[in-house]
């Protein structure tokens, strides 16, 4: 709860931060250094993996908290770094179903278990940028970035959910179901470091969407425990 309070007042403060950036008149000259703080979200996409592994993922979703500091290096070129906050949650597939044998309910035991999992992660790190702009009077309309992304796993866990669902036979020869839940928390094989290269194309013009950034992690993303193959993630981001 203290960490849901916690990036909640963030999100509040950057979108509080954005609401108060207004675009430069072009008469008025840019000044060589700046900082601001942002918001992206978006998702990965896992690059490969075992679909018979439990802890394999398609596809999951992260948000950013980005503070930056930004050096107007020349008319058309500006570099920035500062500090990256990431929160991941990646579904996994891990659902195991036990059915009745040969269509005969079990009276005392759960007679179906799913079990459904999630990983969520966070990374602290650096993010390092080089930005290119067309056209240095009116920055705002179009730039394009290469960016490099050193960051630590602060946090991991798994989470997994389970799902009883009782069939029981009542003496009517009715059939009576309940479900119950159950859930908990086991650690995760994340690899502590990652490193993200990425390209952005960031405007002004397309509406509450000031950037689109594509990324790919160098580093394995984690280790699957059940048959050792290193995962890979990819992903899309959109700056708010």
């Amino acid at each position: 709860m203290k960490r849901t309070i916690i990036i909640l007042s963030i999100l509040s403060l950057a979108l509080f931060s954005h609401g108060q950036n207004t675009p430069q008149d072009d008469s008025t000259a840019a000044p060589n250094f700046k900082i601001d703080l942002g918001i992206s979200a978006g998702a990965t996409l896992f690059n490969n993996g075992n679909n018979g592994s439990p802890y394999y993922s398609k596809y999951g979703f992260f948000v950013q908290i980005p503070l930056r500091l930004h050096w107007q290096l020349a008319p058309k070129w500006e570099l920035a770094t500062g500090l990256r906050y990431d929160f991941n949650i990646d579904p996994m597939y891990y659902t195991i179903e036990r059915a009745p044998n040969d269509g005969i309910a079990f009276p005392t035991e759960p007679s179906i278990r799913t079990q459904h999992a999630f990983h969520a992660s966070s990374y602290v790190g650096i993010p390092l940028s080089v930005t290119f702009h067309p056209w240095p009077k009116r920055k705002n309309q179009l730039g394009l970035s290469l960016d490099l992304f050193a960051g630590y796993a602060a946090s991991n866990v798994i989470k997994i959910k389970d799902r009883f669902t009782t069939h029981t036979l009542q003496p009517d020869g009715t059939e009576n179901i309940t479900s119950s839940w159950e859930e908990d928390f086991i650690g995760a094989p994340i690899q502590p470091w990652k490193v993200e290269l990425g390209m952005t194309l960031s405007t002004s013009v397309i509406g509450l969407v000031h950037g689109i950034r594509l990324f790919a992690n160098l580093l394995p993303t984690y280790i699957d425990p059940a048959t050792g193959e290193k995962i890979y993630t990819s992903g899309i981001s959109l700056f708010l």
